[in-house]
């Protein structure tokens, strides 16, 4: 089949005009005055630029397929634009290619869908062949798009649902393609978007209605389509059995391609195969998982692999299990148990990418984890309440802060990744069955079984992962578990980084929470070097108020104490107890926890007045939020006994912090 390709990838115009047909294709005279004086091809029947069909210009030749060939064309009047003129071959110029032609004309000659090419005229030559008008979609290959701009898994499918969509329109108007593939389904870039467009409906079946009113005969052992695309019942060459279902197929082969690099069965085995061969290898050979196509690809599976954004053993992870039952139900051998619609299909997709229940899942997977649910509520339960507690507690030092700073776009897109590393969790926890593990579930087993899952539950959403890993590597470090933790902190850091450069807030607050850890493990030059240049970026791009340059300044403050240059410290954490007041941030604890560390600052040099001032309000803010008997609450309050002791102040109260543990060195 001819394919309306432009040998320019790189422009990014896409003629758009609402023009119909509204004459017969294939009449014998043409419907415009200047039809009658167009060239007349050689006898090859080649055009040749500056040859004239009817109101347009050829160009160049853009391709060439089984029943004609395409140019490149260009209108003047009425509209200045360009677009696709395909042209019957001379060689085949017989009554059934002229009807299948005309059924082509006419099938796209119903469609108006924004992802499928649109037909805006049509004519017969000078030497009584028809031509068809098309819209110019000057892109590439959906496969070639998605490798040369190393799409993640993610973006393909967000581009495929789009052409399933597109194949669902021409399904409601009983248009069949028949001939699904990547190379006929080209992507073109449009105000910096990329828009899929489904092409060459040159095979088209109608269900209902014949497209044309000539005959439209399939010769005997004359086999349509691609043999790598077809399904099992259009390899048959049985007409009657190849409907909607067929194309379901193909749109599964081009997922297949779309996300493992190559295609389930091998060109050159089909193709050697004969027409019998194809339908018995595609009917009878068992479809091969993703993630094991992956492994078959030997050393190719490495370029695959980048040009997904990844790494071989995270695409394998990532395409097994789910995108793998997609795939399956789409190309099973019965057409009966395949998607029941394009949509579906699509909606199918997306849930898999909102991590939604999916169609295609094996219903006993579904049953076993219900089950498990239902079986342990009470555990299931407390333990969620439990996880959700720790995780939102640490989850607001972020969100918080942006909803009071950041725009609120930006601030909904972090509550999202929150939420999805929340739900990470807590699906890592129902998966923890104490039944099997003789014990009860904890924190700790909680977050292995997270850790162990990260890699293939967001291998498509890496700003998601690194969250989920700051989240779990900051969780470890409460537990004390530092070794984990600065594994989990380095991966979101390194993983922030590449996704949104390292001058950006995530990164930054990466940054921060990774010198913080490095501190407690006493590596303070690498803590020093990580802050230091995360407060010159946060300064620099965001101002002195910026949440994440506060944070940066109040880490700095920190590693300044434990150096023991206590008036820088007192210095830092001035300016960022400022700044947090001036910017009027509403996160309490984040403030009166500052004003503690700033207190205790103020009181080791002296500055006792100024030292009772911080360490009151932060008791005070403390106790409203936390309770008396909070570690933080205690902590303060026992800065502030500290402070009268050194002061030789008398106290104006009990701030119950006789127990708690001091970690700043007093």
């Amino acid at each position: 089949m001819a394919s309306f390709r432009s040998r320019t990838p790189e422009s990014s115009e896409v003629s758009r005009d609402d023009s119909t047909l509204d004459w017969p294709v294939g009449a014998e005279t043409s419907p415009t005055p200047e039809t009658a004086n167009s060239a007349i091809p050689g006898a090859n029947g080649e055009l040749l630029p500056d040859d004239w069909i009817g109101p347009y210009r050829i160009v160049q030749k853009l391709g060439e397929g089984g029943l004609g060939q395409v140019y490149l064309a260009e209108q003047d009047e009425p509209i200045r634009r360009k677009v696709a003129l395909k042209i019957i071959k001379t060689d085949i110029h017989t009554p059934e290619v002229a009807a299948r032609f005309e059924s082509e004309i006419r099938a796209i000659a119903l469609l108006d869908h924004p992802n499928v090419t649109k037909a805006l005229d049509a004519g017969t030559t000078g030497d009584g062949r028809p031509y068809c008008v098309m819209e110019y979609v000057p892109g590439i290959p959906i496969t070639d798009y998605c490798d040369r701009n190393r799409l993640t898994i993610e973006m393909r499918l967000g581009l495929f649902t789009q052409v399933c969509m597109a194949i669902h329109h021409a399904h409601q108007k009983a248009i069949i393609h028949r001939d699904i593939k990547a190379t006929n389904v080209l992507v073109a870039v449009v105000d910096g978007q990329a828009i899929p467009k489904v092409i060459d409906f040159g095979i088209v079946r109608a269900l209902q209605a014949p497209m044309s009113d000539k005959p439209l005969v399939t010769l005997h052992g004359e086999l349509l389509g691609t043999p790598e695309y077809m399904s099992p019942e259009q390899a048959e060459m049985t007409a009657l059995a190849v409907d909607t279902r067929s194309d379901i197929y193909s749109l599964g082969v081009l997922l297949y391609e779309l996300l493992v690099g190559a295609l389930p069965f091998e060109p050159a085995m089909l193709r050697h195969s004969g027409h019998g061969g194809i339908a018995r290898l595609i009917r009878e050979t068992e479809l091969t998982p993703l993630s094991q196509r992956v492994a078959q690809l030997g050393g190719r599976a490495h370029d695959v692999a980048h040009r997904r954004r990844t790494k071989v053993k995270t695409l394998r992870r990532a395409l097994r299990g789910e995108l793998e039952w997609i795939v399956g139900k789409a190309m099973d051998k019965d057409p009966t148990r395949r998607f029941a619609s394009a949509s579906e299909f699509a909606a199918d997709v997306q849930r898999f990418l909102n991590r939604e229940p999916l169609i295609a899942a094996p219903a006993s997977v579904t049953y076993r984890l219900r089950n498990f649910v239902r079986g342990h509520r009470p555990i299931v339960i407390v333990s969620a309440i439990a996880v959700a507690a720790v995780c939102f507690g640490f989850l607001e030092l972020t969100t918080g802060l942006l909803f009071q700073r950041r725009a609120r776009i930006e601030a909904q897109q972090e509550v999202q990744r929150a939420n999805a590393v929340l739900e990470h969790l807590l699906r890592s926890m129902e998966a923890l069955d104490p039944a099997t593990n003789q014990s009860d579930v904890s924190t700790q087993a909680v977050l292995g079984a997270a850790a162990a899952q990260l890699e293939h539950v967001f291998a498509h959403e890496p700003g998601v992962e690194a969250a989920a890993h700051s989240t779990i590597g900051r969780l470890y470090s409460v537990l004390g578990e530092h070794e984990l933790a600065e594994t989990h902190l380095r991966q979101a850091l390194a993983t922030r980084t590449a996704v949104y450069g390292s001058d950006t807030a995530p990164a930054i607050e990466s940054t921060c929470y990774l010198a913080m850890l490095l501190m407690d493990r006493k590596q303070l030059d690498e803590a020093d070097l990580l802050l230091t240049q995360a407060l010159q970026i946060s300064e620099t791009k965001f101002g002195l108020d910026d949440p994440q340059t506060i944070l940066a300044k109040f880490s700095l403050s920190r590693l300044r104490q434990q150096q023991g240059r206590t008036d820088q410290a007192a210095k830092l954490c001035g300016e960022a107890v400022a700044a947090f007041e001036r910017a009027g941030i509403g996160d309490r604890w984040r403030l009166a926890r500052y004003r503690s560390e700033f207190g205790s600052y103020l009181t080791n040099l002296g500055h006792y007045a100024e030292a009772e001032t911080q360490l009151l309000k932060s008791v005070g803010d403390f106790k409203a939020l936390l309770g008396e008997d909070h570690a933080e609450t205690r902590r303060a309050a026992q800065r502030l006994e500290t402070l009268y002791r050194l002061w030789n102040k008398p106290q104006t109260g009990s701030h119950n912090g006789s127990t708690a543990t001091e970690d700043t060195g007093l």
